[in-house]
């Protein structure tokens, strides 16, 4: 009894939690919740131009991003700028930029070691080693063609996004599944005003808009650091609403997304 009585408890303080979270995103300052709003509880879209985010969080600093909508502390120095395609994911410059076929892909040879050892029972989830959804290698031939089918269609059509595609589609109402805001390429304005590529989702279609130049891309601005705001003499007490909203106004790399 006293396990179910506690257990009933949790559920209602998780619950507690998840309105006031909710509550803080749209209405209370950004000081009073300490800005721990996290990033992805607030995703916003805006659009910009692929080619005016010109930094991105390296792999080994992804972690030491805070996941708050308003961003202290952390040092922006270690970011990388973007020098010509140096930064564009292996796979898809091998496949657009050099003309490799998908067999000669690293990621190929990892998505095939993968699914292999899935088949032979030595993993339970290929996912983990790199195979994403694919469980064998009809599969991983597959994924390719829907790689190379993206990259064709935001090069004729440009880039649209996850629900974007589905409503094209016909989709949207006849079950087919939308993915969430976080599956968006996600950008954060760091602090002296330029925008970063997070590199947490859409990195093979971040590069195929980087390669390709695309003008008005949609992306989640899911942070801003608190520097920022300061040299804005921006009150970073605003709700995170104003603080995004002034934001998105002022920058002169994004708008609204429509």
């Amino acid at each position: 009894m006293v396990s179910k009585a506690r257990g009933i408890i949790r559920k209602a303080q998780r619950k507690a939690q998840r309105k006031a979270q909710n509550i803080a995103v749209t209405y209370l300052p950004a000081s009073i919740v300490g800005g721990w709003v996290p990033r992805r509880i607030f995703p916003e879209l805006v659009v910009t131009n692929a080619s005016a985010i010109n930094k991105k969080v390296p792999t080994a600093k992804r972690r030491d991003v805070p996941n708050k909508f308003i961003i202290q502390n952390f040092e922006w120095g270690g970011v990388t700028e973007f020098v010509q395609d140096a930064n564009l994911h292996p796979t898809i410059k091998d496949l657009f930029l050099h003309g490799k076929h998908y067999t000669e892909t690293e990621q190929w040879e990892v998505m095939i070691n993968a699914v292999d050892n899935y088949v032979a029972g030595k993993i339970t989830n290929p996912a983990r080693h790199g195979a994403y959804w694919c469980r064998s290698r009809k599969d991983v031939d597959r994924y390719f063609e829907i790689l190379r089918e993206c990259y064709e269609s935001i090069k004729s059509n440009g880039y649209k996004t996850q629900r974007q595609l589905l409503e094209e589609r016909g989709m949207l109402h006849q079950g087919g599944v939308v993915r969430s805001l976080g599956d968006e390429i996600e950008v954060l304005i760091d602090d002296s005003g330029d925008l970063v590529f997070s590199g947490a989702r859409a990195n093979h279609r971040f590069s195929i808009a980087q390669l390709l130049g695309i003008q008005d891309l949609p992306v989640v601005l899911g942070g801003i650091d608190a520097t920022y705001l300061k040299k804005l003499s921006m009150n970073d007490k605003l709700s995170c609403r104003k603080i995004f909203d002034e934001c998105v106004a002022y920058h002169p790399q994004l708008a609204c997304f429509e």
